[in-house]
């Protein structure tokens, strides 16, 4: 089942997407399928994974366990099927993974937050109450670290869009957070979205927008050299950046330009309607110049020039609407394109 969510006027697609322990340990290396997808979604959208701090320790914990409980297994059948003891030194094994966790999370830009301001007085209240995450038998710190956590997160950053991830349905409730949960939100409820498995989180948000890649775009910038032209000023061209004519020739004039190439350099979603994807993409062009030039290595020729082909680059931000039926794609005219030239 998948929770249908409600969209406001306009909601951020960039999101901080915060993974639980149970979500994390399901496939300790982080390269299954659907955190391929999440990854990829995180690019798109320059959204970011926030992994608390002592949910990572968590994760090494879980992971420290089950290389034992495999050693010890492993031990247990050598005995018996080969009559040896066949000893597995797990601290090699624990040691390597921690290194590839820490790197992965470098490389993935995953955020690592310490909350501060979870008081110990604040967790013993909620224990007495027997307030979720905790239960009538006192159980449930962990989770109530992370829930308050997460709400230290969201009342701090009061613009950003939170997602919480996480399969303890027990806790924090099926398809829906827990009604008590979501009061400890206040003004702030409408910030967090919830679910109980990232393939979930993937078919509303990450699905929606696998179509998009690079050659779409490019294809759709491959019609619209005369408007990307008209937005590149010859005059801001600097000489100095112009290649492939001869060092004796100096540049007297730009006389006019085309696109000899164009590429996507990057792309990201920033924000969406019910319909329509608004979508930031960062394009760098390689100019053809019909330049006017002048041979210095002939004396007294300053007055006679002659025409040849030169190449720069420049880079362009422009903004884009998707259409998220149709995939049609319409520049965003309400928003200035910008342009970067070579040097």
């Amino acid at each position: 089942n998948v929770p249908v969510i409600k969209y406001i006027k306009e909601i951020s697609t960039q999101m901080k997407v915060i993974l639980d322990t149970n979500i994390l340990v399901n496939n300790f290396y982080l390269n299954s399928p659907k955190f391929i997808g999440l990854f990829g979604y995180n690019k798109k959208t320059r959204s970011q994974i926030i992994i608390l701090d002592y949910v990572l320790k968590e994760v090494i914990k879980k992971y420290k366990e089950a290389v034992t409980k495999y050693a010890e297994q492993n031990e247990q059948h050598s005995r018996i099927l080969f009559n040896k003891t066949d000893k597995i030194d797990t601290e090699p094994l624990i040691n390597s993974y921690t290194r590839f966790l820490f790197e992965l999370v470098t490389d993935k830009k995953v955020s690592i937050p310490t909350s501060k301001n979870i008081s110990s007085k604040k967790l013993f209240d909620r224990a007495l109450e027997a307030k979720p995450p905790f239960d009538s038998s006192d159980r449930g710190i962990r989770d109530t670290l992370i829930w308050l956590s997460i709400v230290d997160l969201i009342n701090s950053n009061p613009e950003e869009y939170f997602c919480f991830i996480t399969a303890n349905t027990k806790d924090f409730g099926a398809e829906k957070l827990n009604k008590s949960l979501i009061s400890d939100l206040g003004k702030n409820a409408d910030k967090l979205i919830y679910f109980n498995s990232i393939e979930s989180f993937l078919y509303v948000y990450g699905e929606q927008i696998s179509f998009m890649d690079k050659s779409l775009f490019e294809k759709f910038f491959s019609k619209k050299h005369k408007e990307i032209l008209s937005k590149i000023k010859i005059r801001k061209i600097s000489h100095s950046s112009i290649e492939e004519i001869p060092r004796r020739y100096q540049i007297a004039d730009i006389d006019d330009m085309s696109i000899n190439n164009l590429d996507v350099e990057d792309f990201y979603v920033y924000s969406s309607t019910q319909s329509t994807y608004k979508v930031q993409v960062e394009i760098s062009v390689v100019l053809e110049l019909d330049i006017a030039v002048f041979d210095t290595s002939i004396e007294d020729n300053f007055t006679e020039t002659e025409n040849m082909k030169g190449y720069s680059v420049c880079w362009l931000e422009i903004s884009l609407l998707v259409d998220k039926t149709t995939h049609q794609i319409e520049i965003d005219e309400s928003i200035s394109i910008l342009v970067g030239y070579a040097l």
